[in-house]
């Protein structure tokens, strides 16, 4: 049985710019991962301060991952075995933050 047991190093900027009093732009993105294994999400925003407290985001977000592991040789087939997968996740969403 394989065990994946492993620290990536993964490296990102957050920026958040504030246009007036009420309304303001948030951006992220990060990226990370070693040999065989990768992630990678980003998103921007368009926020609406409502009250001191509570504010509405609207935006757009995405995400890559990428695993691959390879578990050994298969004898009876005589290729190798492995695993792999690979997906992209993207769509708007939307937020409330309450401060207190």
């Amino acid at each position: 049985m394989a065990t994946n047991d492993r620290v990536d190093p993964v490296a990102g900027l957050a920026a958040h710019y504030r246009i007036d009093y009420r309304w303001f732009v948030n951006a992220q993105a990060d990226i990370g991962g070693l040999d065989n294994n990768a992630t990678g999400p980003a998103l921007g925003s368009v926020g609406y301060n409502r009250t001191p407290a509570i504010s509405t985001t609207l935006g757009y977000r995405v995400l890559y991952t990428y695993e691959k592991q390879d578990t050994g040789f298969n004898y009876l087939l005589f290729e190798p075995r492995s695993f792999r997968y690979q997906q992209w996740l993207y769509g708007p969403f939307v937020g409330v933050k309450f401060s207190f």
